[in-house]
């Protein structure tokens, strides 16, 4: 049954017509249980209620699936108007997988519990809702629906549905006839019995059958206006460029990304429902935005999903319209490379930038300073355009910050051919540039502006130390760059990061250094290149130092950097597990160090030091008296984690706290939601050690008084036969008792 319900299951649809947003989150959902559903069928929960806890989780799939099902293939039409109905199947869908998983927790192991424990949580955080563009949509046909079904097409109903075809993108000729075929096909799935939605369904058709020909007279003439507007010629660049403005009108809308209203070559999903090109909402990811460009709504998988049923029908669509789209991300490449800036792109005024190519190092050296025009001139345009208000030769000033983040510019490009103060000088204005206009940071090159900046920070380094402001300040320019640009992060050298750490034991510039390298802690392509120089050992240091405002910030960095297991391993050698356990102890960055201690955990070799380091477990166990949430939560975590790895590490978690167990049926019954579950679920760890401890003594038991049984009865020639009584022998672990305060468990 497990396998076959599994193959069933997974085949999920990739899109969807309507509710994306939701359909998505409840197909990750769906994704998410099925992965560990053949793990739950194996444990074969036997009991009757076991049976029908499993039945229930299988139906609860397969409605889920149905829906899923249903929401890629049925009318956009039918969708929009009963928009609240799907939303409540979806949230019924959903409320019993949580209720079947809860249910079947109890009835697996440890382990698989604790699994089931990490969807369960998915489940209650998730949030099923529709966009607020199909819900608009919705109650617009529905206001038609209440109006008069004449023959005649009054001006309301042409506003009405052009209004909901606009939001379900039902502009098209051919979106129309797929809409009809879908509206047609459900009506013949229904019954006479369901003649309220029939009566809905033969509606719809019916006010699609009225715009219908408009929507086609409208085609006509717009298809009719392109041709006549639009040579050969200009086609053929059209077809090469992707899609140009005039050629707009006849392309669906749904073939174009919102973010450069071009026709996508490779559109993708992300987690909000939306499709865009995948160049530019990863480059809207990588600029630091955690939303939806269209919804608005905040993101937390910014996972990239191909939606190959849309690009199916843009190739066919431009296969029949003769057109080529070319991938963006190649044309954008092969544009910033040779140069090729469109006029739409420049205005007048950057035809006035400053011509440097005339000068060379030997001018800058014998005649520049700081106070002559040239440099004034340079300064104040000839690196920053078109970023800056620059002078005209004619003295005039021409302003253009409209078109900076079009075009990658090269504030830097010179710097090394500069005398230092001018270097100098250079940086500082550009910092002050990027600060005013954050934009300006995605217009530059990170090639082209990483290399000089870096060689300036490594020069002003060298000057014998007496250069800490100035290199505050390239530090600075830096920490603003990476911050507004997150893709440049990516191509950082591993020289910047051995830099980094030798500013890290300077104490002029640690404190910028530090602010560099949190930053950079962020980014999964940097923690290999952190852990390649000597900065774990630094910023350790740091948080033992008496550098107050520096310490927590350390400690956040390596919180940071502990996400990654092969830091983890590092960490350990490097003795942090120790450190860590004198932070808790002294009650200082306990949220940063347990939060690392639980990242520790993930790798054997962390597991194996944590329950090896003295005082470590004890001072893990004292969290659970925290007032802070997070903190208590952690420390049962790992607690958890490891009492679930080996039998051995929970005779050590109860022999290092004491008060465990009172604390534990504290917090299960006044703690988090997800405390509570986590305390409920190391109680249930820690009491089936114990009732091995008792079976085990039991049996030891046993064996004695049977031992002492047969000396009785053995014949004794000279002797009375005497009993020995053997002294009875405490229960639980080391001699503790915790019979009251063990659960009866659950009748299986």
């Amino acid at each position: 049954m497990g396998i076959e319900t599994t193959q069933r299951i997974e085949k999920l649809p990739h899109s969807f017509q309507m509710h994306s947003s939701m359909c998505l989150a409840l197909k990750n959902l769906v994704d998410r249980v099925m992965r560990i559903f053949p793990e739950i069928e194996a444990a074969r929960p036997g009991s009757t209620t076991g049976i029908q806890t499993l039945c229930l989780l299988n139906k609860a799939l397969e409605k889920a699936k149905l829906l899923l099902q249903y929401c890629s293939e049925s009318s956009k039409l039918y969708m929009a108007v009963t928009g609240d109905a799907i939303l409540k199947r979806g949230c019924s869908a959903k409320r019993l997988l949580e209720q079947s998983l809860a249910d079947i927790r109890t009835m697996v192991p440890t382990a698989l519990a604790i699994k089931i424990l990490e969807v369960l949580q998915d489940l209650r955080s998730t949030e099923l809702s529709l966009e607020s563009s199909e819900e608009e949509a919705g109650k617009a046909i529905r206001g038609l629906m209440k109006q008069s079904t004449s023959s005649s097409v009054s001006s309301d109903e042409i506003t009405g549905f052009h209004f909901a075809a606009l939001m379900l993108q039902l502009s098209t000729p051919e979106a129309i006839v797929i809409e009809r075929r879908s509206l047609k096909s459900l009506y013949t799935k229904l019954g006479e019995c369901d003649g309220n939605k029939r009566q809905i369904l033969k509606y719809l058709l019916y006010l699609l059958k009225k715009h219908e020909k408009i929507i086609w007279s409208d085609h006509k003439e717009t298809s009719l206006r392109q041709h006549q507007s639009v040579n050969e010629s200009v086609c053929a660049s059209v077809a090469e460029a992707g899609c140009s403005e005039e050629h707009n009108a006849t392309l669906p809308e749904k073939f174009k990304c919102p973010r450069s209203l071009t026709v996508m070559y490779d559109p993708v999903i992300i987690s909000s429902g939306h499709t865009f090109e995948r160049m530019w909402i990863q480059r809207w990811f990588d600029e630091g935005n955690d939303t939806c460009p269209i919804s608005k709504r905040v993101l937390d998988d910014f996972t990239l999903q191909s939606n190959v049923a849309m690009k199916d029908q843009i190739s066919k669509w431009c296969k029949k319209h003769g057109l080529d789209v070319q991938d963006p991300a190649m044309t954008h490449t092969n544009a910033s490379q040779n140069l090729d800036f469109s006029i739409a792109s420049f205005t007048s005024s950057l035809y006035n930038i400053p011509d440097l190519s005339c000068f060379t190092s030997r001018d800058f050296s014998s005649s520049f300073t700081t106070d002559s025009p040239s440099y004034s001139k340079m300064s104040k345009g000839g690196y920053f355009m078109p970023m800056q208000t620059i002078a005209s030769e004619s003295g005039t000033e021409v302003t253009d910050s409209t078109h900076h983040s079009e075009v990658e510019i090269e504030p830097l490009c010179e710097l090394t051919k500069l005398p230092w103060e001018a270097q100098v000088k250079v940086v500082q204005d550009v910092r002050s540039l990027f600060e005013k206009d954050s934009r300006a940071v995605r217009s530059v090159s990170p090639s082209k502006f990483l290399e000089p900046l870096i060689t300036f920070l490594k020069n002003a380094h060298e000057r014998n130390g007496t250069e800490g402001d100035i290199v505050k300040s390239g530090l600075d320019l830096l920490l603003t760059f990476l911050s507004g640009n997150r893709k440049a992060i990516e191509s950082l050298e591993k020289n910047l990061f051995e830099m980094l750490s030798i500013f890290l034991l300077s104490e002029l510039e640690a404190e910028e250094a530090l602010n560099v390298l949190e930053v950079l802690s962020n980014h999964p392509n940097s923690l290999s290149k952190i852990t390649s120089t000597s900065s774990l050992s630094s910023l350790l240091k740091i948080a033992e130092s008496g550098a107050q405002h520096l310490q927590e910030q350390a400690m956040i960095t390596l919180k940071n950097l502990s996400s990654s297991n092969e830091i983890c391993q590092e960490m350990v050698s490097l003795g942090f597990v120790h450190k860590l356990t004198y932070f808790l102890q002294q009650g200082v960055f306990s949220k940063q160090s347990i939060i690392i201690l639980k990242n520790l955990c993930n790798t054997e070799k962390g597991r194996v030091c944590v329950t090896e380091t003295p005082g470590c477990l004890a001072s893990i166990a004292e969290l659970l008296d925290s007032n802070v949430p997070e903190e208590l939560e952690n420390a049962i975590s790992i607690l958890l984690q490891l009492c679930v790895e080996k039998i051995e590490y929970c005779y050590l978690v109860v022999r290092e706290g004491l008060n465990i167990y009172s604390s534990l049926l504290l917090i299960s019954n006044n703690g988090t939601e997800e405390a509570k579950v986590g305390a409920s679920e190391l109680l249930r760890a820690l009491e089936e050690v114990v009732e091995e401890e008792e079976e085990s003594s039991t049996t030891k038991e046993e064996a004695t008084v049977e031992t002492t049984s047969q000396v009785v009865v053995a014949p004794v020639t000279y002797q009375e036969p005497i009993v020995t009584t053997p002294s009875p022998k405490k229960s639980g672990f080391f001699g503790l008792k915790f019979s009251s305060l063990k659960k009866k468990k659950i009748k299986s």
